[in-house]
Parts: C-alpha cells; structure tokens; sequence
C-alpha cells in the first residue's frame, strides 16, 4: 500500500521533489477514496489552469465517475511504465491518471513525451483515449514544454493531450474537501497537515494580509535584523581577510541574491539563515559548495537553532565516514554531530555552535575563524573524507612507501 513515507521506503528521501510527491499523493491513497479521492480526482479533472483544456473529452469522464466505479482505484508511486517511472499513476478499470510532479526543476519536452508514450502503450492494447496525462508544477504559466510535447506526440497519437495543473490548485482542492461534513476524525487531521505542507512550499493561493502584520512590532523587529545583518556583513568581512594566512578559501554564501532574484521564495526575502562556505585552499576546486564538503559558518534565527554554527557540512556523506567522525568526534573539543540531520536526510553536519555572549566582542572574527581551522584539521584526518577532498589517503600512501598521513 501506498503512504506519505513512499519516499523514504523507495530510498528517495533525498530528492524534495519525491519527498513531496509522497507526502501529498501518499496521502490521498491512504484517504477514504469517496468522501477523498473521488473529489479530488474531479477537481483535477475541471478546475483547468488558465482554462486550457476545457474541451477535452478524456476529462469529462473523470468528471462523470461515480464513488462505486472509484473504489476500484489504485494509486501507484513511480510505477514501472515500459522504460520510464511516472510520479503518480492511478488506473481504474482500463483507464489511467498519470500525474508528473515537478516542485523546481523544469519539466522537459522529452520527459513528458516519453512517460504518455510508454503509458499509453502499457498493457495489451492501446489506451489513447483512456489516459489523462496531468503535468503539475509551481508556475505561474504553462511551461512551454507542454505545448512542445503535445505537438511531437500528435503524429503518432493525434488527440494527444497535456493537461497542466498549478500547485495552488491542488492547495485549494483539498481544503475544499476538508471542509465537507463527511470528511473526518484522521482524514481531517492528515488533510490539514498535508495543506500546511503546501503552504509551507509556497504552493498556496494568497489568504489575505493580517493587520498585525503592519504594526510597530513588526517595524521594529525589522530594525533589529538590519542591525544584526550589518554586524553579520562586518564579521565575515574580518574572517575573510584572515583566510589567506590560515590555508582557507571562502566559497560563496547563502542567499545570494545574485542567483536566486529579490522576488524568489519568500524565505530568501527575510532570511532565517545566513551561510558562509569555506574550504582549505588544498582541497578539490568546486563551483557548488552544496555538493561537496564544506566548511560553513552559519548564522540561524529558526527556533530550534538560534546562535552561530561552525562546522563541516556534506550532503552526500557514507555510513563509513560518519562512523569515523562519531569514533573521533572528542577530538574536537564541544563539538557534535547533528544525529537529526543524519537520520532525516542522509547529510552530514559536524561541528559547534555558539551563542551571542560567545560572541559578544571584537573578538568574533578570531573565534569564528579559529574554529574553521580546527575543523579544517579534522576534517584533513578523516581517511574515508581524504579522497572526496582530493588529499592523498594513507592507502595511496602506503603504495608510495610512505608511512603516515600528512596534513595537506
């Protein structure tokens, strides 16, 4: 059976995008498939995004269903599709729902092109007629890739159609839903964390301001940010005429609004954390510093991690390696290993973190770069790390004749 854990059971979890996937479309398999699904496949059918496919046929029998014909209905997770592995795929009877999910990536021409194809050709005969292939992302306009896809596939199947559904839809769908009398007890308590996870990804449709967001708490609380983001511009300023002298380079920051736009993800508008990655000047030459091993010196405002964090992050680390750092880890004197990081998404985070009274004086710059050099020099001894940072391991080493591990 399909649940909203799909993603950490298909060994996913990693990639957001299928982690959202089987939160939302996990849920709704597990839902009552009447008082639930039934809803939400209609509103699928005839709530269309900028009216674009009100005409088509295939849909009208969505629409037309009845709750006995809709029990019958299977929801599979990236199910096999001669070659390719759909997001969403329900069948009932002989006829198929296929959903493609896309959260930030783009969709492609030849994705789209590929997985109706092969659904279609799924089974003994062919199911054009019988298939609804729905393309849900987060933009604000069709993507280009539907109408471009559409016309390849009309000259093999000519009534091809590409039906492109918004996130905010699918908020919308499924508080109309909770808000029927039939639905609830746990179906109103799942669907209610499920439409938080939406809004939580700005895949909501705007509710409306609040008046308290105006009032001088706000202003002054704003106030207080500019200050601390000048006193975070100040000190990184200082760290970073100091790298030379330590061995370290800096390797960028997040966010940067040289990437991501003033008007990206609310979150990059008022961060609740500001990143500065760094890296010995011996190691492996990268672009991407979320890709690779990386010093950090993070400044966070969440709850649950206010203070300063000083430390090595990767985000495709092994088990072997973590292994060491945890059998080494009082080496570092305070430092630790963040055990949630690991279990909930497979990285690595290993260091300290300090308050503002650590803080507190001109001294900043020195202990935040103090730091980075001790686990800079951790990070050096770690034999399952030294590869990846493209320091010699005592394997190679000891084919060399050479007895022990040198710093650099």
């Amino acid at each position: 059976m399909v649940s909203i854990y799909e993603a950490e059971v298909r060994k996913k979890y990693k990639v957001k995008e299928d982690q959202l996937t089987s939160r939302v479309f996990g849920a709704l398999a597990m839902l009552p498939k009447q008082t639930v699904l039934l809803p939400f496949l209609e509103l699928l059918a005839k709530d269309t995004a900028s009216g674009q496919d009100k005409d088509a046929p295939v849909l009208s029998k969505i629409t037309s269903w009845r709750s006995e014909g809709v029990k019958s209905a299977n929801i599979s997770l990236w199910k096999y599709a001669e070659g390719s592995y759909p997001d969403i795929y329900i069948k009932m009877g002989d006829f198929v729902i296929v959903i493609e999910v896309k959260k930030a990536a783009p969709a492609t021409t030849t994705q789209i092109v590929e997985q109706y194809s092969n659904a279609v050709k799924l089974g003994e005969k062919k199911r054009e007629g019988k298939l609804a292939y729905f393309l849900l992302t987060n933009d604000d306009k069709i993507p280009d890739a539907v109408n471009e896809a559409q016309e390849e596939l009309r000259g093999e199947f000519p009534n091809a159609r590409i039906h492109w559904r918004r996130w905010p839809q699918v908020w919308k769908w499924l508080k109309e839903i909770q808000g029927n009398q039939e639905v609830n007890g746990v179906s109103q308590k799942l669907l209610e964390a499920t439409i938080k996870l939406l809004e939580a990804n700005d895949m909501a449709y705007p509710t409306g301001f609040k008046k308290n967001w105006f009032d001088e708490k706000v202003c002054n609380a704003l106030d207080r940010v500019q200050e601390l983001c000048r006193e975070i511009r100040l000190t990184i300023k200082e760290v970073n005429a100091k790298l030379e002298e330590k061995g370290l380079e800096k390797l960028g920051n997040q966010p940067d609004l040289k990437i991501t736009g003033k008007l990206g993800n609310h979150d990059e508008w008022v961060p609740r954390s500001f990143l500065f990655y760094f890296k010995d000047k011996h190691w492996t030459k990268v672009k991407d510093p979320n890709i690779h091993p990386s010093l950090c010196i993070e400044f966070n405002l969440e709850s649950d991690y206010q203070g300063v964090g000083v430390g090595l992050l990767w985000n495709d680390p092994n088990e072997e390696l973590v292994k060491e750092v945890r059998e080494r880890i009082s080496e570092l004197a305070g430092a630790e290993v963040d055990d949630k990081l690991w279990a909930d998404d497979g990285e690595l985070s290993v260091g300290w973190w300090l308050s503002a009274k650590d803080l507190s004086n001109s001294e900043a710059p020195d202990k935040l770069l103090c730091k980075l050099v001790q686990i800079r020099d951790f990070a050096n001894k770690l034999e399952e790390l030294r590869g990846t940072l493209g320091l010699r391991t005592a394997r190679v080493l000891k084919r060399m004749g050479k007895g022990t591990v040198p710093k650099k």
